[in-house]
């Protein structure tokens, strides 16, 4: 939930939260902040080196970028996703996003690229 709904890690310590889950889930106990952080960046691993795997045995993808600017709070990000086709599925998985500096150069934007595909 917290890492779906971009909510803040400190979320979990908050009492309206603790209320809502000790009714919802009477005998759950919430994890705290620095386990919900370490399962998070547990799962991201997991999840990273499948998708590198995946991508690996992949002989065509194309590539999409994507830079917008969140009106909300006027930050630009940058996106690159890829596109390809396993058997008679078309997949879509992004491989990176970055919030821009207050730079949006064409050698930072090609740098991020770089190195963002190699990996």
């Amino acid at each position: 939930m917290l890492a779906k709904d971009e909510m803040p890690y400190s979320t979990v310590e908050k009492e309206g939260f603790n209320t809502f889950v000790r009714y919802a889930i009477p005998l759950y106990k919430i994890p705290d902040r620095k386990t919900i952080i370490s399962l998070i960046e547990g799962k991201y691993d997991v999840l990273s080196n499948m998708i590198k795997h995946e991508l690996s045995t992949i002989k065509n993808i194309a590539l999409t970028t994507d830079i917008w600017t969140d009106q909300l709070n006027t930050k630009s990000f940058l996106r690159v996703t890829s596109h390809f086709i396993r058997g008679d599925e078309y997949k879509s998985i992004v491989i990176g996003v970055t919030a821009f500096s207050n730079n949006h150069t064409v050698n930072y934007i090609k740098d991020w690229l770089l190195k963002t595909v190699k990996c």
